[in-house]
């Protein structure tokens, strides 16, 4: 039955990166009104992806709930065990922070980089 699901459909809009905004949230914006336009379920879901200093991957769907100068904003289920927060500074060094829910129902923070 999953074989014979459709996949893909449809031709991917061109794309040019000679051409592309500097700006990645007018780039964004543009693919996500394409997408809404061509009616794709759910153009909000979102795999974010990062990887640890060990090397090893992580990949989690969120919802984005909003996009504007300060970044891309996530939904987050607050029933999670672990929520990470990272900010990007003017040197391009991300700062990471991450929140680890205790036995108590409280939560413990480290901060991972810098």
């Amino acid at each position: 039955m999953l074989r014979g699901l459709p996949v893909l459909k449809g031709a991917a809009p061109p794309f040019d990166p000679v051409s592309a905004p500097a700006d990645p949230v007018e780039l964004f914006g543009d693919w996500f009104l394409t997408a809404v336009e061509a009616g794709v379920t759910e153009p909000h879901a979102m795999t974010l992806s990062t990887v640890a200093p060990t090397g090893h991957p992580s990949a989690r769907v969120l919802i984005l709930k909003d996009v504007d100068a300060d970044g891309w904003h996530f939904a987050i289920n607050a029933v999670s065990a672990e929520v990470e927060f990272w900010q990007g500074a003017p040197d391009r060094r991300h700062q990471r922070l991450r929140y680890l829910r205790a036995a108590d129902e409280g939560w413990s923070s480290t901060l991972l980089w810098p």
